[in-house]
């Protein structure tokens, strides 16, 4: 039986035992602080570093500063799970509609190859481990109620709960059928791309954190033959935290208006965003009391009461070069 038959199969019986499927999402905050701590017991120098890991990226190129391959794999593929995972849904959402741009799903392909392309050869997913990773996105389980809502949603509906809970399971299936259909196509669609660029690629400081404390959890609860060689590859993965910790804390302090006094490209865009914002507020205040048009805005009046009077002048012609 070939691979991929048999992952068909394992979904066809993970399907048939309504089992939940793997999560592909990582909680951006998970590990972070104490499970279930409220905000206030934080202290100020906690609650700083929990908001910088948040606003900090890490970014594909960061995966070379650090020591541990088996952590630079980790988070490598955590990025491949990610970006395969919210590829497809894009997939989804785009095949077969002409209307839609796919410029996003491009992205995402091209953020999938760049972790992977970043994964050392014990890390690299293969093809068949592509097809296994989509297969198991494609399977949607139903939502799963209690008897008290369901029992609300039957006498509503006026059906038996029975039919409730046997409506929502055909439509996770038929769900889960439609988006089988689309595997072979999403897997070539990634498989005919060589990926570009890597430099823009990135996933949150907090969720490449957390990757490398399960990585530092995992080590050291081997059962090792050679106790020194585990304790330096503890001592790597702590290395790579405190990086993961400062390289969030450079990202986030990096919102400076000028470096070495050229303007940053985030100012950049903000004041171009500002221009864009006041010129649309200006478009929508015209004709209210009050309002004063831009100078750029009478001459175009001018020149469009010229034209229809037939009157407006020539353009300037610039003769080309002999």
């Amino acid at each position: 039986m070939s691979i991929i038959s048999s992952i068909r199969n394992s979904i066809a019986n993970l399907i048939a035992a309504d089992r939940q499927p793997v999560r592909m999402i990582v909680d951006n905050n998970k590990s972070l602080t104490t499970p279930n701590t409220p905000a206030h017991v934080l202290s100020q120098h906690e609650r700083a570093e929990k908001q910088a890991l948040v606003a900090g990226k890490f970014y594909v190129q960061d995966l070379t500063c650090l020591n541990s391959e088996r952590v630079r794999d980790a988070i490598a593929s955590l990025g491949c799970w990610s970006a395969l995972a919210r590829g497809f849904s894009e997939y989804e959402r785009v095949t077969g509609k002409k209307n839609l741009s796919d410029a996003k799903l491009s992205v995402l392909v091209d953020e999938f190859h760049a972790w992977n392309a970043s994964s050392s050869a014990r890390g690299y997913m293969t093809s068949d481990q592509l097809f296994e990773a989509v297969a198991k996105m494609a399977v949607v389980s139903a939502p799963k109620g209690s008897a008290e809502t369901d029992a609300i949603l039957a006498r509503v509906k006026k059906v038996s709960v029975e039919q409730i809970r046997a409506d929502r399971l055909k439509k996770a299936e038929a769900q889960t059928a439609k988006r089988i259909d689309m595997l072979d196509g999403f897997v070539a669609l990634i498989e005919g791309s060589t990926g570009g660029t890597i430099d823009y690629h990135a996933m949150s400081s907090a969720k490449a954190l957390d990757k490398a404390m399960q990585t530092l959890e995992w080590v050291a609860g081997w059962d090792s033959n050679n106790p020194a060689e585990q304790a330096a590859e503890l001592l790597m993965i702590e290395d790579d935290i405190k990086l993961i910790r400062e390289l969030a804390k450079v990202e986030k302090d990096n919102g400076q208006d000028y470096e070495e006094g050229v303007m940053a490209a985030d100012t950049l865009d903000k004041n171009i965003n500002a221009l864009d914002k006041g010129r649309r507020a200006g478009e929508s205040a015209k004709g209210h009391a009050g309002y004063e048009p831009e100078p750029m805005e009478k001459v175009a009046e001018e020149l469009a009461a010229l034209d229809e009077a037939g009157h407006r002048p020539a353009r300037r012609r610039i003769p080309k070069a002999a």
